[in-house]
């Protein structure tokens, strides 16, 4: 029987800006290959797959694959808020020649154009593109592309939710944070000194692509020593996303909806979804390379320590909901915390009880000279009439020898704290 191999084909559904301000455009793609995909596999398969049984009661276990080839392992939970457990693949080396176009005169207004090679091996269905800002860390405190060969669960992949008072609050942000699908034996360093003297020469950092994974992780395709290089120059990484997006069709009706810019918006023209076709369970493939652990990556260790973790930008998320941010720092105060009190004297924005918060913690009776330094600091570069009045309060409720006393008198001396 002859059968017609159609090309696939790729539409645009919408294009504009999210409620932060982020650029989208929203395709349609039939016909597609499906070469590039998303899968249910066995985890008993998986090379290290006892280890996702040992350290987790997860069991949606996936894997992104290329022709038969892991780019990574995901195993997710259904709830957003817990976390999710990666394991690197393979390695993506037969993905490269599609992503010419990227590292040539890359724009946004041809970005269909330029992904199109790349966006007919996925799946039909709704996809999105969009750009992006990531941080060349896991969310945590180590490089992106310092992973072992053993799955863990990473904090980027979840995100955080408060309940107390009758306030529910899902914290968010818009960063993302990377995780690599080539093995670090391909790293060259020669390619990280050239996208580093691009950006010396130009001003600007070639935007790197990603696939967005759980939370606020994403999966880089193309553009791990664009990364390395954004490490390196402590910037931020400039990224082009892509990711599927469910189709929600309207009861009793047949209108078919997608979330954009915070509400819901109606498909102009019916998006065919994925054919009903029932797919086996794809076994793992064991290993074609020995480990992604082996190479040295102290320099870039050093490199990102700057960077803020995904907790810290969940925390600011959170901390910027008026009603929240009150019982965060009651709980700070009555504990004592020193990171969660350093944290919120140097990052907290100015509210109605500001002043007063500083002057608690210059107060406390805790031995911490350098928080109380930074509280100090804080209180008197904000140059408010009310600064002098809690200084005051500060010295009448301190104890006599004191060495923050010290400290607050040289407001009125001059002398450098």
């Amino acid at each position: 029987m002859f059968r017609f191999n159609r090309k696939p084909k790729i539409s645009l559904k919408y294009e504009g800006e999210t409620e932060r301000g982020v650029r989208f455009k929203a395709i349609e793609i039939r016909q597609g290959r499906a070469e590039l995909r998303n899968v249910d596999i066995d985890i008993q398969s998986v090379p290290g797959g006892e280890y996702f049984t040992q350290e987790s009661l997860l069991d949606n276990m996936k894997e992104w694959r290329f022709n038969g080839v892991p780019l990574i392992y995901v195993n997710a939970h259904y709830c957003e808020t817990t976390r999710a457990m990666l394991m690197a693949g393979h390695g993506k080396r037969e993905l490269d020649r599609y992503f010419s176009n990227i590292n040539h005169g890359f724009a946004w207004e041809n970005a269909i154009d330029a992904l199109r090679p790349l966006l007919e091996l996925f799946e039909d269905g709704l996809w999105w593109i969009e750009e992006g800002k990531g941080i060349p860390t896991d969310g945590e405190d180590a490089f992106f592309w310092d992973v072992g060969d053993r799955p863990r669960t990473y904090a980027a992949t979840g995100s955080y939710f408060y309940k107390s008072d009758g306030i529910d609050y899902s914290s968010s942000h818009p960063m993302r944070y990377l995780y690599p699908s080539e093995f670090s034996s391909h790293y060259d360093e020669s390619r990280v000194d050239h996208y580093i003297a691009h950006y010396q020469k130009h001003g600007i950092m070639p935007a790197v692509l990603t696939l967005q994974l759980p939370g606020s992780m994403s999966l880089i395709l193309d553009g791990h020593h664009k990364a390395c290089a954004c490490a390196l120059l402590g910037i931020e990484v400039p990224l082009i996303e892509i990711s599927n997006k469910q189709i929600v069709t309207q009861y009793n009706s047949n209108l078919q909806l997608i979330w954009i810019g915070g509400k819901w918006h109606t498909i102009m023209g019916e998006i065919r979804q994925k054919r009903p076709v029932k797919k086996p369970r794809i076994k793992g493939i064991s290993f074609l390379e020995s480990s992604h652990a082996k190479k040295d990556w102290n320099d870039y260790a050093h490199a990102v320590w700057d960077y803020p973790t995904h907790e810290h930008l969940l925390l600011k998320d959170y901390l910027g909901n008026p009603q929240i941010n009150v019982a965060y720092i009651e709980a700070a105060l009555y504990s004592g915390n020193s990171d969660a009190l350093q944290y919120l004297v140097t990052e907290l924005p100015e509210f109605d009880e500001y002043f007063e918060f500083l002057r608690r913690v210059i107060c406390l009776n805790k031995d911490d000279f350098i928080l109380k330094k930074m509280a100090l600091e804080r209180l008197i570069s904000s140059q408010s009439d009310e600064t002098e009045a809690f200084l005051i309060e500060c010295l009448v409720e301190l104890e006599p020898h004191s060495g923050v006393r010290e400290l607050i008198l040289s407001y009125w001396t001059g002398d450098q704290i």
